[in-house]
């Protein structure tokens, strides 16, 4: 089997995410989480009838993060969709015993982004891990060191896909929630969150049930 370049996935990605939370008509929820340089960055968005976006940043190794009041998740995330050499993780990444942040090759954003739309009662999601590089010569050594790990002709697996139709309400969330609390600000976590595949991927953010805070 090939190994998938999501170069063209990505940025359509993108373009899609922008013109659906701007839509008038479609509601849903945006996740994407990533790390860059032992950084970590969260943005969660709603839209529909009630909007809302809240953005954390925190190391990889801290115990709790902090409201992101500075814009950095917004510019980091910008940059990341810059970017003009993705890969994709499979589910494989997920049966290590050290989550993908921790092994990627060191030039490698890699970001967790879940998706799901609704409008006019079809709703669509999309969950997928990316590692994203500024050159090929850095992406062309991570897929030759990482290649049983990435999605090979587009076959993703359960826990990350590509579009796909949401055709329950409880598909939407197909991971134990997990309330995150951060003593008097508790209400500001994002609720949503996926917990048991955000620990395998960013374990200070979720795998110590530590929230962000501030």
């Amino acid at each position: 089997m090939s190994l998938t370049a999501y170069d063209v996935y990505v940025h359509h990605l993108y373009d899609v995410l922008g013109l659906e939370r701007t839509s008038a008509t479609a509601r849903g929820n945006i996740q994407i989480t990533l790390c860059r340089n032992a950084a970590n960055f969260r943005r969660v968005e709603n839209f529909g009838s009630r909007r809302s976006k809240d953005c954390w940043t925190g190391s990889v190794v801290a115990d709790r993060w902090m409201r992101d009041a500075d814009g950095l998740t917004d510019l980091e995330i910008e940059r990341f969709f810059a970017l003009p050499e993705f890969f994709a993780y499979s589910d494989r990444a997920l049966q290590l015993p050290y989550p993908p942040i921790q092994t990627a090759h060191w030039d490698a954003t890699v970001a967790l982004i879940d998706a799901t739309f609704e409008r006019e009662g079809e709703a669509l999601q999309q969950r997928m891990m990316f590692a994203g590089f500024s050159d090929p010569i850095h992406a062309e050594f991570f897929a030759a060191s990482d290649r049983d790990l990435l999605v090979h002709d587009h076959d993703t697996g359960v826990q990350f896909f590509e579009w796909r139709p949401v055709t329950a309400k409880g598909d939407l969330s197909s991971f134990k929630a997990l309330q995150l609390k951060s003593g008097d600000q508790g209400e500001h976590a994002p609720s949503t969150a996926r917990s048991w595949i955000g620990s395998r991927i960013f374990p200070s953010a979720f795998r110590r049930h530590c929230a962000p805070t501030g």
